[in-house]
């Protein structure tokens, strides 16, 4: 890395300097309400009150150094984060190109289906197929227009409203009584207590930490938008920390915050959440109703559906712009044109998501359930790999991972290698 650009990186810079610097940070953050938030956050509190506040905040902060090396080597080296696989071997990027082509289809139908499940709500004279095809045709149609700094400023937007809204419902919740005059605070306490540490849960907390604060190849797809963002304009080393951080501290607080949500509406009315179909939408809207106001259901209805058409955006641009990347790296020509083959692995997604959709006929709920489960187990290998390249002679040495984070790194990995393997031993027999 040139002299120069390192003292550029390492000046300090204004408030106003950093806050011009969001974009890719919370792009990821509006990637991760999307699936893991407003329904696996939402659920835990729904079924188990309480109990995973804690573990949810567990899960996000044992990742946090795996996700971080997006940002590290973009700014680092100034390529994406698949130049370090690359480096690692060829076998490497096939593994990332599999994966990404995997995850892109099933990731944006998930987020797919649950954007069409709230148009839906809002229309219910549209079919729900139609409005899985409508929101796919039209995020790839921003997508293929090239409005990327535009995707980046209505993501802040987003993140930003839910975000004041949600804590906001919260926190009237907090001070509010239900229709029986008891507080939702004392009625979602006063439930006799439901454990997720059995057998029975344990399927339930795979799939939270699966997509907990989001799927992990996310961080692949974050140095791709941060290097994207270079080109437009500059960003140094404290901008893109700082976005980094902010996204990530962002949706972990929230996926907290969605969780007590659930369990003081839900948990404490003795309400189960809907698996089936699209009757947990209107559950979702009515969490918000009970502390807003049945007034805020058309509001709502629309800001989640834009959330979430944002996340489908998002991940659908994400993916396909990594396999592209990757296809030029495989084809020994890894400065070449990524377009053309970004437009392919877009047009694959449209087609193979909305296969999947019609396969699983419009279930929102069992689709998340796969696409989550399948992020849980790569998880581990993604997050070794990412660790190794933070810690070894990839990077100049001041921005290899210190001591702090290499413990940090070590703990996750036993947490995640652990946990996949009580998972491994469930599915196939062993524990009972």
């Amino acid at each position: 890395m040139p002299q120069q650009q390192h003292l550029e990186n390492i000046n300090p810079i204004s408030f106003r300097e950093l806050v011009r610097t969001l974009g890719p940070g919370i792009m990821a953050a509006s990637a991760a309400i999307g699936g893991s938030h407003l329904v696996s956050s939402t659920q835990a509190g729904a079924l188990f009150g309480f109990a995973l506040v804690g573990f949810i905040l567990l899960i996000n902060f044992m990742k946090y150094p795996f996700f971080r090396a997006g940002p590290t080597w973009t700014m680092a080296t100034g390529d994406e984060l698949i130049a370090g696989y690359a480096k690692l071997g060829r076998g490497w990027v096939w593994l990332v190109w599999a994966l990404m082509a995997y995850g892109g289809f099933t990731s944006t139908a998930a987020c797919c289906v649950f954007s069409a499940g709230i148009l839906h709500y809002m229309f219910p004279v549209i079919p729900m197929p139609v409005c899985s095809v409508l929101v796919m045709v039209s995020c790839a149609a921003v997508i293929m227009i090239g409005r990327f700094k535009l995707l980046s400023e209505v993501s802040k937007l987003l993140v930003a409203l839910l975000s004041f809204v949600t804590v906001l419902a919260v926190a009237i919740l907090l001070c509010s009584v239900n229709g029986d005059g008891v507080s939702y605070l004392a009625a979602a306490s006063s439930r006799p207590a439901v454990s997720p540490w059995n057998l029975a849960g344990l399927g339930f907390l795979v799939m939270l930490t699966g997509w907990m604060p989001c799927p992990l190849d996310i961080t692949l797809i974050q140095s791709s938008w941060i290097r994207r963002q270079k080109s437009l304009m500059p960003v140094s080393r404290a901008g893109a920390f700082f976005d980094f951080n902010t996204g990530f501290i962002v949706t972990a607080l929230l996926a907290a915050v969605f969780c007590v949500l659930g369990a003081l509406v839900m948990f404490g009315a003795y309400q189960k959440p809907i698996m089936q179909g699209g009757g947990f939408t209107s559950q979702l809207i009515d969490l918000y109703a009970a502390s807003i106001g049945r007034w805020s259901i058309p509001f709502m209805s629309l800001m989640a559906f834009a959330c979430i058409w944002g996340s489908t955006v998002t991940v659908m641009d994400g993916y396909a712009r990594v396999c592209a990347v990757a296809q030029l790296y495989l084809k020994g020509n890894p400065n070449g044109d990524y377009r053309p083959g970004m437009n392919f692995w877009i047009a694959f997604e449209f087609l193979a998501g909305l296969a999947l959709i019609f396969f699983f006929k419009n279930e929102m709920i069992a689709l998340l359930k796969f696409a989550m489960i399948c992020a849980f187990c790569t998880t581990p290998i993604l997050a070794a790999v990412n660790f190794h390249l933070m810690t070894g002679n990839f990077l100049p040495k001041e921005w290899r991972y210190g001591q702090v984070l290499k413990v940090w790194g070590w703990a996750g990995l036993i947490f995640l290698f652990g946990f996949l393997g009580v998972f491994l031993a469930w599915f196939s027999g062993l524990l009972h």
